[in-house]
């Protein structure tokens, strides 16, 4: 399989974040390809697109759907209200505010970059 809408509804169906996922609609598709693309940069190559399994090291595919998630949360859209449902359930986003997504530790850990980098 690839990385896409129908498997990134998959990893997320049976996750607390379903509802929310759910509720952004047609923007998901647009969330996977643009983190797909970002992720590729960090990385300095292509994403792998092979979908993996519990067990497997590394899990671009799910680092994708995390990060999609992850956008699509701290999108403008979502800050200005363009959005009704998840605007609604993350009604503590300020109006016209834009979050800067970042790298979680857990898609870092998919990604399987070092989630222990010590700042000095």
């Amino acid at each position: 399989m690839s990385i896409d809408l129908s498997s990134a509804n998959t990893y997320f169906e049976s996750s607390v974040d379903n509802a929310v996922w759910t509720g952004f609609g047609d923007l998901r598709e647009n969330a996977i390809a643009q983190a797909k693309r970002e992720l590729s940069a960090f990385k300095g190559d292509e994403i792998d697109t092979d979908t993996t399994e519990n067990g497997d090291h590394p899990r671009e595919d799910c680092a994708v759907y995390e990060y999609a998630f992850n956008l699509l949360v701290n999108s403008s859209a979502v800050g200005s209200g363009a959005i009704s449902s998840p605007d609604e359930l993350f009604g503590n986003i300020e109006k016209g505010k834009q979050p800067t997504p970042v790298l979680t530790r857990k898609v870092m850990r998919y990604m399987g970059w070092d989630v222990n980098i010590r700042r000095g």
